[in-house]
């Protein structure tokens, strides 16, 4: 046992019974084993991270929890710095802290009846009111506002958007700040949403049918001369694309989610002005314009895959 170990490497010391690790500059010691023979979380995070660091061999350790567990986590990481299992820079610990979810006036997250809120009841409320905004799109009259989905399609729409609401609004938060939770913003079709770059992704879709170019003929376009830019906006949309690995770095090293759902509200963006400068698929230039916006929809594919997003070809 590592509590056993400890004490035979001489770490854990006595005190008032119980079997604790002091930490130079800690007020607080970590608890290795309670005066009553039990053992608490400081025991197993303890152990967890020998099993991690020393038998799984791992060279980083992300620990997921709200922000207020940072103080006990941290006491593990340097408590394993002592011992000798973790060892940086070789291997890396670190803590993703996250805020706490509020209601409108910032109390916390409750239902009317002071009950905590269960997520499945979050995410079929946020399908019902995407059923209901697609709903009322069968019949719009304005140009370009009627859905393109059958009433057989809108009830998966309806889910996919609805999570992918919740689940972005969560993610472009920077983690460690607490945020209010509102349908209504979650679900704009404007504005740095979930919803917002679902039809942007549609579009992108919908150019891409319309030019009825397949896998075949991007593979002949890049091999006769490949993309090249034959517009100044394109010019823009390329460099948005060439960013990707380096969002991703970023993202990974500093644990900062939100910056990659930045990146695909900026690219949805750029996309979005676009429309306005220039022709796609009625343009001597269409082959590349539509290879650009095949490369554009693989990459929002991939972004939206890694923030847990299920896109839609048609909305």
């Amino acid at each position: 046992r590592s509590s056993d170990l400890l004490e035979e490497q001489g770490y854990v010391k006595l005190d008032q019974g119980a079997k604790c690790m002091f930490i130079p500059d800690k007020p607080i010691p970590l608890m290795v084993q309670k005066s009553d023979g039990g053992f608490n979380y400081d025991t197993t995070d303890l152990a967890a991270a020998r099993y991690r660091l020393c038998e799984l061999k791992a060279d980083r350790l992300i620990y997921i929890t709200d922000v207020g567990q940072y103080p006990h986590f941290e006491l593990i990481f340097e408590a394993a710095k002592i011992i000798g299992w973790h060892k940086p820079p070789q291997t890396r610990m670190e803590h993703m802290g996250f805020g706490l979810v509020t209601d409108k006036n910032g109390q916390k997250f409750k239902t009317r009846s002071g009950d905590t809120v269960k997520l499945v009841d979050l995410l079929d409320e946020a399908k019902q009111r995407a059923a209901n905004q697609l709903k009322a799109r069968v019949n719009d009259s304005k140009e370009g506002q009627q859905t393109k989905l059958t009433e057989d399609e809108i009830d998966e729409a309806a889910e996919r958007i609805g999570m992918a609401a919740i689940k972005y609004f969560d993610l472009r938060q920077n983690r460690i700040s607490n945020y209010k939770f509102d349908y209504d913003k979650m679900l704009d079709p404007k504005g740095n949403t979930a919803v917002y770059l679902l039809y942007s992704y549609a579009r992108v879709c919908s150019i891409i049918n319309k030019s009825e170019l397949k896998e075949e003929d991007f593979q002949k376009i890049l091999e006769k001369g490949g993309f090249k830019i034959t517009h100044p906006h394109e010019r823009f949309l390329a460099m948005s694309l060439l960013r990707f690995p380096e969002v991703i770095d970023t993202v990974v090293d500093e644990l900062a989610i939100h910056k990659l759902c930045d990146y695909i509200y900026d690219i949805s963006v750029k996309i979005a002005e676009g429309y306005k400068k220039y022709r796609i698929n009625d343009d001597p230039n269409k082959e590349t314009r539509v290879l650009l916006f095949e490369a554009i929809r693989r990459v929002m594919q991939k972004a939206f895959w890694m923030v847990g997003i299920k896109p839609l070809e048609k909305i």
